[in-house]
């Protein structure tokens, strides 16, 4: 710090010393001086003139004191302070406002003290009181948590109760649908029982019906047809109960698990509701306390605002009475006077020195009083703010408790509806389990009649079917073991057959062959002599006759009956005869193209037997094959492949004449699952090659080898044929491959079918007259009565 002096007389320059720390600043002349207490300082010496030292210089002196003229200048009391006045040599200290300011703040530390501690002792119990707040808010978030699980227990208890309400419904359903099943099943029963009767009166008068089965076996077939239905309608219904009962029995199961499970779950929230009952009840008296806490919190809170608002008006006061002393510290200072005597002049600048210093100290602890006083009134004031949010917290956790108890109650009515909801289901279900019990012991009642008359039925099914056999064979034989079928072929094109061909549409028995009426004849295109046949009539009968128009279709039904047999257990043999292009292949396999509408007879009778078999599994029939197949397509394949394989050649009579026999063997053995002789039928469907003149087809090198083994193969056939005719004791079937084939089908105990295949074209007459010639001959044959393998 500076103290600045003025000589009155000269205003010489005053060497002014200033002490901090035993450092003494002097500084150069002005015209005012001005002393401001800011710091501690121990002295003061007065300088010499400017004219003595006109420079600034810097020393040390003693501490206790400073000198002018070698006099020592002691310090005074500093409760004396006052204005020190320059005039001449002597200074006058007169008593200031700052004095009295200093003396009232020492009478404020005891206010300031008890301040302190009053605000000690709030910001303790606000403490406390957030404390206390935390708390709460960790009860009420375990009241929460708690809460959280009983909803959930209530809300999978609720789906439980849906459940098993859904699972009753279904119960009923299922009820009343067995009811109805039962009611269909007695009424099946009883229309199966008039059956039963009605079958056994048929068979009472089947003698009689034996003469006139040809006309009645339509009949038999349509009413077995319908009773097979019939039985597998019933074997699926049976399987169908038996798999709801299978379910129903499974589904009991369940519920008990599922109401032991829920009668457990109900018990253990019922014991979960108690607890959180009295858990509530707890919270509810800790926040009656807290709440008588928070309202004498809250008076406290008022009574230390009062407190704060009248620290706040203290302080103005001290801060307006600071400002005054300040005033009239910066007044100018009065010269002392020359005459004033040296000891008074030290005791006073002693007392000055003191003074200094508690008015230093007493500003440094005003400044910090002043400090902490806003610190204590921001903290109160904090202190206030957070005591709002803690009310209001009050408040959200007093609504919050008061939410949860409501939704506790409504907790506690659900779970005594569920309750006693669940204790109506479970008395439902052990109505329905009784009603239950007594229905499965209806229904296995049922299923053992039912059985027996399965049982019963399937008995006299097997009767039926043996007989139906019997009689279908009786029919066979009726008609002839071996028997011959004619078809013409279409001509190409969309022309009509010619005059010289004629056949019968009333018995469709008869075809007529009349060389008269062709209208070009020409000796290259036939062998036979004119001068003795030309007015010659040929007229053949057979067991049927298919014009131009009939259809495959047509064909397959008149045949279907030898495909029958041989799943019966006979040898049956279809073979198709012919020259060079009159349709054998076409009959037999059909063309490469359009299978489905035009399929052979091939293809219709491996649909037929596989349809057949399936019909006839469902009473207690298993077939099996040398070649295992279980689809019609996969026959189709193994056709397909032969048909490749065969050899084909093309000559003046047919672009694509077959130069190969083709011959399908199909072995079938049938056994039936009640003790019986097994059934071992063979079907054999061939398609013989072309038989031609030689010289006609204009055959060369290999295909006139193959021309002449064919004919020497359908020689040996027609040998055969005549000797079966002719009932030879010894019939040379190894003569030849073909034969050797056909032995077991051309022998007595086979049936045997013969396709006459025959061309409408005038220049074919020849070749067709010989093939009706052969026919005619191979229908004349007579086999013995065929039997059973």
């Amino acid at each position: 710090m500076t103290a600045v002096c003025r000589d009155d007389d000269s205003m010489p320059y005053l060497k002014n010393r200033l002490l901090f720390k035993d450092r003494v600043m002097v500084t150069g002349p002005q015209q005012v001086y001005q002393k401001i207490f800011k710091s501690h300082f121990t002295s003061l010496k007065l300088g010499q003139s400017a004219k003595q030292q006109p420079t600034s210089t810097c020393g040390t002196v003693d501490r206790a004191s400073c000198d002018k003229d070698g006099r020592k200048i002691s310090a005074v009391n500093l409760m004396k302070l006052g204005t020190i006045t320059n005039d001449g040599e002597s200074f006058q200290i007169k008593p200031s406002a700052q004095s009295a300011a200093l003396m009232a703040n020492k009478e404020k530390d005891p206010e300031n003290k008890n301040q302190d501690a009053l605000l000690k002792k709030t910001k303790e119990e606000s403490d406390k009181e957030h404390q206390t707040c935390k708390n709460r808010e960790i009860e009420i978030q375990t009241l929460s948590q708690q809460n959280t699980p009983l909803q959930a227990d209530l809300k999978s208890k609720t789906e439980r109760t849906c459940e098993l309400e859904n699972t009753i419904s279904k119960l009923d359903q299922a009820n009343k649908e067995k009811d109805v099943r039962n009611k269909n099943q007695d009424a099946l029963l009883k229309n199966s029982k008039e059956e039963s009767d009605k079958e056994h009166h048929t068979c009472k008068n089947r003698d009689i019906e034996i003469q006139t089965v040809s006309q009645k076996i339509t009949t038999l077939q349509a009413d077995l047809k319908s009773k097979t239905e019939r039985t597998c309608e019933l074997e699926n219904t049976i399987s169908k109960l038996d798999q709801a009962n299978k379910e129903k029995d499974v589904r009991n199961k369940i519920q008990d698990a599922l109401l032991k499970k829920a009668k457990e779950e109900s018990d253990k929230e019922h014991q979960t509701c108690k607890n959180r009952e009295i858990e509530i009840q707890t919270l509810s008296q800790q926040i009656t306390t807290l709440q008588a806490d928070l309202k004498s919190k809250t008076e406290r809170t008022c009574e230390l605002e009062n407190t704060i608002s009248k620290l706040d008006q203290a302080n103005k006061e001290k801060d307006v009475r600071n400002k005054n002393q300040d005033t009239l510290l910066k007044k100018p200072k009065k010269k002392a006077t020359k005459n004033t005597k040296p000891a008074d002049l030290k005791s006073k600048i002693r007392l000055v020195d003191q003074l200094e210093k508690e008015v230093s100290n007493l500003e440094h602890s005003n400044r910090d009083k002043d400090f902490e006083i806003k610190k204590q009134v921001d903290f109160v004031k904090n202190t206030k703010i957070e005591s709002d949010k803690e009310k209001q917290i009050y408040k959200n956790k007093d609504h919050k408790i008061q939410t949860l108890s409501n939704q506790n109650k409504t907790l506690q009515a659900d779970l005594e509806y569920k309750t006693e909801r669940t204790g109506e289901l479970e008395n439902t279900i052990s109505k329905l389990k009784l009603a239950n019990k007594e229905k499965d012991f209806q229904i296995k009642t049922r299923d053992d009649l039912w059985k027996k008359q399965d049982s019963e039925k399937q008995n006299q099914n097997s009767k039926h079917e043996l007989e139906l056999r019997c009689l279908r064979n009786k029919i066979q034989e009726l008609k002839g073991n071996i028997r011959v079928f004619c078809r013409v072929r279409p001509l190409q094109g969309n022309g009509s057959i010619g005059k010289h061909m004629t056949f019968s549409d009333a018995d469709q028995q008869i075809i007529k062959l009349d060389r008269s009426k062709i209208s070009t004849y020409d000796k290259s295109v036939s062998t036979g002599k004119i001068s003795s046949n030309a007015t010659k009539q040929y007229v053949y009968r057979f067991d049927k006759v298919f014009g131009d128009k009939a259809t495959q279709y047509q064909v397959f039904e008149e045949i279907s009956h030898f495909v029958q047999s041989a799943i019966d257990g006979y040898h049956v043999c279809i073979f198709a005869y012919g020259h060079t292009g009159s349709g054998k292949t076409y009959t037999m396999e059909g063309p490469s193209t359009e299978r489905d509408a035009n399929s052979g007879i091939i293809q219709r009778a491996v649909q037929q037997i596989f349809k057949t078999i399936d019909t006839l599994k469902s009473e207690g029939w298993k077939y099996s094959m040398k070649k295992i197949v279980t689809k019609v397509e996969e026959v189709e394949r193994l056709v397909e492949k032969a048909i490749k394989s065969r050899a084909v050649g093309d000559n003046n009579l047919n672009a694509e004449s077959s130069r190969s026999h083709s011959l399908f063997k199909l072995e079938l053995e049938g056994t039936h699952s009640t003790p019986s002789k097994p059934t071992n039928g063979i079907l054999y469907l061939v398609d013989l090659a072309g038989s031609e003149n030689v010289k006609d087809s204009g055959a060369e090198g290999q295909q006139m080898k193959e021309a002449t083994s064919i004919n020497k193969s359908l020689f040996q056939l027609k040998n055969v044929i005549r000797e079966l005719k002719n009932k030879k004791a010894l019939v040379t079937y190894t003569q030849n491959k073909l034969t050797s084939l056909l032995q077991n089908s051309l022998g007595g105990n086979s049936k045997t079918l013969m396709f006459v295949n025959i061309s409408p074209e005038e220049e074919h007459f020849e070749e067709t007259r010989r093939s009706l010639e052969f026919g005619e001959i191979v229908n004349s044959t007579h086999l013995g009565p065929a039997t059973k393998v």
